[in-house]
């Protein structure tokens, strides 16, 4: 691609996916402009902010991006039954860890525009993308830019999926506060209850905090709302005072296709979550690592296409976002079969939730 452009790789979100995308295309010799409807990166939290311990060693994180480590999960099921699974990780400050990845981008040469808004992805007349831009607060943006390159990290609802005809068709919804936490814990804790429809209630410790909060199916008949107070009601003197109220959607239908000719998808945008645990910090930071590295690869001239960013995350994914699929499927079919009947409901519940042997056998087995 010869045409004159702006930039040649444009990102659109500072998320994980796109603060690592545009290192790393930075980091590859591109010009690279990172664009954030927020004003600031990384706030609000809209993340319950678990993270496998590899990954957080992987991404070097600094104490201050960490409220604290964990060992493990605890699940509990309706009748009391509570099963322990080793799952180090920790709980992150997601708005230091945002702050960070966004800082390394910067770094590593890219310019970041934050406050403003990508509200229409087009094409010019040779091929390269021309983004319409807008300002979110006071300072003033250019109307439009252009780039050989485009990155769609904008999350579940991302414009730039919605302008290549691929977008996020089944998401859960979300809520959760971060309250006082009593004692302190070293697991994670995750609660299955037919009241949290298609979706899981969790405590996720801070220190003298929790994460506590709900993700429910809306099409399985799931209230968000009604679910947390439930949930809330469950955990009783064990938690206090609200601090910070949220909450999101969570794409649960698997990859999509992410890529478009030179524009490619990463993160939320991709559907790149979990579709059981709704979990993507890792598969959004190792997918934005591909398409940087691919899309600074592709405007060097050093590859032809950018097919290869696809290939590259789904041999690290497949195994273990295909399962999930398929489980989140069987989950959606069997569900309103199962409701009313406890023991065909908790053998549901085992089998669609990875802390259970059952999630990891064949069906039929």
């Amino acid at each position: 691609m010869n045409e004159a452009t702006d930039w040649d790789v444009l990102v659109v979100g500072a998320g994980p996916a796109g603060s690592t995308a545009a290192r790393g295309a930075a980091e590859g010799g591109a010009r690279v402009l990172v664009v954030e409807r927020r004003p600031v990166v990384g706030v609000p939290v809209q993340c319950a902010e678990f993270l496998p311990r590899r990954v957080a060693l992987d991404l070097r994180l600094p104490k201050a991006a960490i409220a604290q480590d964990v060992v493990g999960t605890m699940t509990h099921l309706p009748g009391g039954e509570a099963t322990s699974r080793r799952n180090p990780g920790c709980i992150l400050n997601r708005e230091v860890a945002d702050a960070l990845l966004a800082e390394r981008a910067v770094e590593a040469g890219a310019k970041l525009m934050t406050s403003t808004q990508a509200t229409a992805i087009g094409r010019t007349s040779g091929g390269s993308i021309r983004v319409e831009l807008e300002a979110m607060g006071g300072q003033e943006v250019p109307s439009h830019t252009t780039a050989a390159v485009l990155v769609g990290a904008d999350g579940p609802r991302s414009l730039v999926g919605q302008g290549v005809g691929s977008t996020n068709t089944r998401k859960i919804v979300a809520h959760q506060v971060t309250v006082d936490l009593h004692d302190p814990l070293v697991e994670t804790e995750v609660y299955l209850h037919p009241v949290y429809k298609g979706g899981y209630g969790w405590l996720f410790p801070k220190g003298d905090l929790a994460n506590v909060g709900v993700g429910v199916d809306r099409a399985l008949g799931g209230d968000p709302k009604a679910a947390l107070q439930h949930l809330v009601g469950t955990l009783g003197d064990r938690i206090g005072e609200v601090r910070r109220t949220t909450g999101g959607l969570i794409p649960v239908n698997g990859p999509l296709q992410g890529v478009h000719g030179n524009i490619l998808l990463a993160g939320d945008a991709a559907g790149h979550t979990h579709p059981i645990t709704g979990g993507g910090i890792h598969q959004a930071v190792e997918a934005g690592r591909l398409a940087g590295e691919a899309a600074a690869a592709r405007t060097t001239g050093e590859i032809d296409d950018l097919d290869g960013y696809e290939t590259a995350f789904r041999s690290l994914f497949q195994i273990h976002l295909g399962r999930a699929v398929a489980r989140r499927h069987e989950l959606e079919e069997a569900w309103a079969g199962v409701e009313g009947d406890p023991e065909a409901w908790e053998r549901l519940a085992r089998r669609s939730w990875i802390g259970y042997k059952e999630y990891y056998k064949e069906k039929g087995r």
